[in-house]
């Protein structure tokens, strides 16, 4: 549910669908870049519902990172092809 945003990181691991093994500061570490890449991806009404505290992006490095991560989707699914 993370993955498809219908879901917060923090619910998700407090209703353990999401698990993290291993040392602490990775699993935070980890949990911020879904949280960034939430906040990327999804439009500003979206996010805040689905994070607990949206991260501070500027809209031009929302949109260089957002073309940057459509694009490597879209060179994903078109190699698959």
């Amino acid at each position: 549910m993370v993955f498809s945003f219908q879901e917060s990181t923090p619910r998700a691991f407090a209703n353990q669908r999401m698990v993290t093994q291993g040392d602490p500061a990775l699993a935070m570490r980890f949990t911020r870049c879904l949280n960034r890449v939430q906040a990327v991806s999804l439009p500003r009404f979206v996010v805040e519902r689905a994070l607990k505290a949206v991260p501070p992006i500027s809209m031009g490095e929302k949109l260089s990172v957002g073309a940057r991560l459509y694009a490597g989707v879209v060179r994903s699914l078109a190699s698959r092809s």
